[in-house]
């Protein structure tokens, strides 16, 4: 796969005040490989890596929009789905770290986890800008989409029997994040151009092993593997282990140039 990329703009968002330092890490890691990056909020934070433009939510949603949403995650999800639709921009998750230049803009670039799931903790998708642009219109609409779970459809005909409201407050999780992206990659059938599961899924992201005291090599190694996903958070992000993997990326950061 080629991995020379031409698109230069990463963007993120986070909403909690200060970064964690494992996120702080994961955008230095971004920014090691030279890649503008910019953080949207609706809070000020604090804690930004050097060099991290930071920019308004409210330019992209409005807050009155965000509101009624499940929680912080959800008002991401849509949020990423505005962004992307500019073809120069990748979103990454703030906790993801990249140990490689990401690849080719040519590619659809989503996480590929276990069980041929799809996680937008990294997207792109060139040329199918259609996708985010369908979602959005269910969204702004006030709809559930055509990809809503079984249980949700039956609360929602069921709160227009009973007359009661339903909102999107009530929605389970990744409905307007991998819920719907599943969808509409089987749809317009893309799963074939999906990049492997280890490009950001090793089998060290769910177990914890990235904190602890391990060997990684065959990691950085792998031409296959961009990036990695930290999933398990029951560590301490301040005190790294030696010898686990978040220390080599805490210590390769110090030598990043900029």
């Amino acid at each position: 796969m080629d991995q020379t990329n031409t698109k230069k703009q990463i963007v993120t968002f986070w909403h909690g005040g200060a970064l964690p330092r494992l996120h702080h890490e994961c955008i230095r890691s971004w920014k090691s490989f030279d890649y503008d990056v910019t953080l949207y909020f609706y809070e000020m934070v604090s804690n930004i890596p050097k060099g991290v433009a930071l920019v308004d939510a409210r330019t992209v949603l409005r807050l009155s929009k965000a509101k009624p949403l499940r929680n912080w995650a959800a008002v991401a999800d849509i949020i990423r789905l505005i962004l992307v639709q500019e073809p120069e921009n990748v979103w990454i998750d703030t906790d993801l770290c990249l140990i490689k230049p990401i690849p080719s803009a040519e590619c659809i670039l989503l996480g590929h986890q276990w069980k041929n799931k799809v996680c937008n903790a990294i997207i792109s998708l060139p040329g199918n800008a259609r996708i985010p642009r369908e979602i959005l219109e269910h969204f702004y609409a006030g709809n559930l989409g055509p990809w809503a779970h079984m249980k949700p459809k039956l609360k929602h005909f069921f709160s227009k029997i009973s007359k009661t409201p339903y909102g999107f407050d009530r929605l389970p999780n990744s409905h307007w994040g991998s819920h719907a992206l599943e969808y509409y990659i089987k749809r317009h059938k893309l799963h074939d151009y999906l990049l492997p599961q280890k490009a950001f899924y090793s089998d060290e992201t769910y177990t914890g092993q990235l904190f602890e005291k391990n060997d990684f090599a065959h990691l950085i190694d792998d031409h296959e593997v961009f990036g990695l996903h930290f999933f398990n958070k029951n560590y301490n992000f301040e005190l790294p282990e030696k010898g686990s993997f978040y220390e080599w990326l805490i210590e390769s950061n110090k030598f990043a140039s900029f």
